[in-house]
């Protein structure tokens, strides 16, 4: 819920830019957004690609374990 607020209040931001003619100002602030918007995304497909690696370790190391006696 909090990134939806901060991106409602980014966008009043670049509204009230927009409307007192500063354009430059809201392509920077947008560019900042979309920056920053970017690199969340970035760290959190590190992170899913680290927990992915996570779990296919701990799959290979249920595969090498041996069967218990009597179960064969």
């Amino acid at each position: 819920m909090n990134e939806v607020l901060a991106m409602i209040d980014d966008l009043k931001k670049v509204k009230a830019k927009l409307v007192s003619g500063d354009t430059p100002g809201a392509i920077k602030l947008i560019d900042e957004v979309v920056a920053y918007k970017e690199k969340e995304v970035k760290n959190f497909e590190a992170w899913l690609e680290e927990e992915h690696k996570d779990e296919h370790v701990q799959v290979e190391e249920q595969i090498n374990l041996p069967f218990p006696e009597g179960v064969r």
